[in-house]
């Protein structure tokens, strides 16, 4: 038995046989000779070879990571046939298959955004080929750049301020938060690598953050702004156990920051500009309203123990006639601006008050 493995599809071929050595078989003499066969056309099916990138199994697959795995299926495939893994056209690596339509895996190194990541499939029968686009994230970040850099402080006298920022390898249509302490101001859809947005600033001194949201998670930057200091406090109202929603505000440098205390009384206010004098005022309606000034060039807790003293209806600075002529009119009925005991009702309460401190203030 002979086989021929060169054997070439479409081609036709023949052997011969020759015997070189003269004999004598069973009184027959044979003598040196050659003969042909006939002439065969050799025939063998092809077949179109076929490759598939199964993963990243998306036709754009963003990632963080520089090396990632190919992996893919083959048909029409025999052992020794091989797959080659390309990026940008520059081969990667190298896969042998080692069974008929065998599946294969390999690596690749990316370099950037858009990468062109193809396979080659050789085979006896032809070539086959199929591509993906990996989008290579290197790092991905937010910065704050105006109106100062990541992780620093400004100090400044204005309400209304501009955050100017970058955003590098974010994606269109990712989303950036900026938030004032624990407060979102603004929300903004990225389109490109800058960003900006402005709101309105408190007194006070608080962390400006902003988070940019990305499919591959959450990334932040932060800075701190001041426009100038807090002052806490207490006040009093002097017939009162409930000492809150008194209204109090602070006036400096042609702003005006207002808060209001709570049950106890105590409060805790921002008031702009640095070294500065502030103008407060205390006041809630029914009493006499109360006007300090203070120099202020820190943080503060002012010592003086405020109280506010009932009876000014008319809301006139002092307790007099007026107070009296308006009380009268309310009495017996729901007026809430000057219910110092909740009641619902005008009357022995207030009426109380009025006679307790009549022309005394």
């Amino acid at each position: 038995e002979f086989i021929d493995t060169n054997v070439t599809a479409g081609n036709s071929f023949y052997y011969k046989i020759a015997a070189y050595d003269s004999h004598i078989t069973n009184g027959i003499q044979f003598y040196n000779r050659s003969w042909y066969s006939n002439s065969y056309l050799v025939r063998t099916d092809t077949f179109q070879p076929y490759v598939k990138i199964i993963y990243p199994h998306i036709i754009s697959h963003d990632t963080l990571t520089k090396l990632i795995s190919i992996q893919g299926t083959t048909l029409n495939t025999r052992n020794g046939d091989s797959v080659e893994i390309f990026v940008n056209n520059n081969i990667q690596s190298k896969y042998f298959i080692n069974s008929n339509n065998s599946n294969f895996s390999g690596t690749v190194n990316l370099t950037g955004f858009g990468d062109s990541v193809s396979v080659k499939l050789s085979t006896i029968d032809g070539c086959a080929w199929d591509t993906i686009t990996a989008n290579y994230f290197d790092t991905i970040n937010i910065r704050i750049n105006y109106p100062c850099s990541s992780e620093l402080r400004i100090d400044t006298q204005t309400q209304n301020i501009l955050i100017i920022g970058t955003v590098h390898n974010g994606i269109i249509g990712d989303t950036i938060f900026v938030y004032y302490g624990n407060l979102q101001k603004k929300e903004i859809s990225v389109s490109g690598n800058i960003w900006n947005c402005s709101f309105t600033l408190p007194a006070g001194r608080e962390n400006i953050k902003a988070e940019l949201h990305s499919k591959f998670g959450i990334f932040s930057d932060t800075i701190l702004v001041a426009t100038g200091y807090y002052i806490s406090g207490s006040v009093k109202c002097s017939n009162s156990i409930n000492d809150s929603n008194i209204l109090i505000s602070a006036s400096s440098c042609g702003f005006v920051s207002t808060t209001y205390t709570n049950e106890s009384g105590g409060f805790l206010i921002g008031a702009f500009g640095f070294d500065t004098d502030v103008l407060f005022v205390f006041e809630k309606n029914g009493y006499t309203a109360v006007s300090k000034s203070y120099y202020i060039n820190q943080d503060t807790a002012l010592v003086e123990f405020i109280i506010l003293i009932p009876g000014d209806f008319y809301k006139d600075g002092v307790i007099n006639i007026r107070d009296a002529a308006f009380l009268k009119k309310y009495y017996g009925k729901s007026y809430n601006n000057i219910d110092f005991d909740g009641d619902g009702i005008i009357g022995n309460a207030e009426r109380n008050a009025l006679k307790q401190n009549f022309f005394k203030y």
